[in-house]
């Protein structure tokens, strides 16, 4: 009998409470995935029942896995399946209108998939999976070498506003957007290398995809990088004792601690450089187990 994944806790928590959470996460007993929809940039939102495009795409996303995403189902032909009916679903809802590509929804997703005797990470842009395996914990994360760079352009932006300001998001600042979405129009191409779930049907031909030695009993967490902050940004944990501190104290009492560092210890952002105060974050711990 092949392996299960058995979630054993869930958190997420929207940045602030007047944006809607575009983090999503789910499971299936073979899969487990947690889902990061990326800010939108356009002047108005396609899908506004859902509060934001990025949130639509999310949630259609978490149907999507939980209904295909099976023992013995590739997950890349899967991701192409879903790319090319969220394009011709935006596009139609849309009108035929001229999107500008900044304003096309994305998102980023880690997926751990049990498959026979085989685990495997897939994903794309920069959510994260910490995994126990062969006494150590590793780290898997599609974007894991662009580290820093957005941190150093966010940066720049405080620096020249000196701050957040009221509005604790620097996308209120038109410099700062027309910035952003330079970067996000760039997105899914191969000069930019950066590729996300979203609109762009070359993105499933560049699915990160990784096998995986795990073995009965093994812990793992799934991250957006609002909550995989405590390691990558903050610099609160390793690898090896978050995973510890997840099984220890729960997700809940990180997610707290996330929170205190982003609106106590460093609320304005000059300690840890970031476009918004506090990012959508969400984790999933999960077991495996036979």
């Amino acid at each position: 009998m092949a392996p299960k994944l058995r979630v054993i806790e869930a958190v997420t928590d929207a940045g602030s409470t007047d944006r809607t959470n575009e983090d999503a996460h789910g499971h299936n007993g073979e899969c487990a995935f947690v889902i990061d929809g990326a800010t939108g940039l356009g002047d108005q939102q396609v899908f506004v029942k859902h509060g934001t495009d990025a949130a639509w795409l999310a949630s259609k996303a978490v149907m999507y896995f939980e209904q295909n995403i099976s023992q013995g189902s590739e997950v890349a032909p899967g991701v192409a399946t879903f790319i090319s009916q969220m394009r011709d679903e935006f596009f139609t809802t849309a009108d035929q209108q001229t999107v500008p590509r900044y304003a096309w929804p994305s998102a980023s997703f880690a997926m751990l998939h049990m498959d026979q005797n085989t685990a495997r990470f897939s994903g794309l842009g920069d959510c994260t999976l910490f995994l126990q395996a062969d006494g150590e914990v590793k780290l898997v994360n599609p974007m894991r070498k662009f580290e820093g760079i957005e941190s150093k352009s966010a940066a720049r932006h405080l620096q020249r506003l000196g701050g957040f300001g009221s509005q604790k998001n620097l996308l209120q600042d038109a410099t700062t957007l027309q910035d952003l979405r330079s970067i996000r129009a760039m997105q899914n191409t191969e000069e930019s290398g950066v590729w996300t779930l979203g609109l762009e049907p070359m993105a499933a031909k560049n699915l990160w995809t990784e096998a995986l030695s795990i073995s009965d009993g093994y812990h793992a967490l799934l991250c957006s990088d609002g909550f995989s902050a405590l390691v990558t940004d903050y610099h609160r944990y390793s690898a090896e004792t978050l995973l510890d501190a997840a099984l220890g104290e729960g997700l809940v009492a990180l997610m707290d601690e996330l929170r205190q560092i982003e609106r106590v210890t460093d609320s304005d952002g000059q300690k840890y450089p970031r476009f918004k105060q506090s990012d959508d974050a969400t984790a999933l711990l999960v077991q495996v187990s036979g």
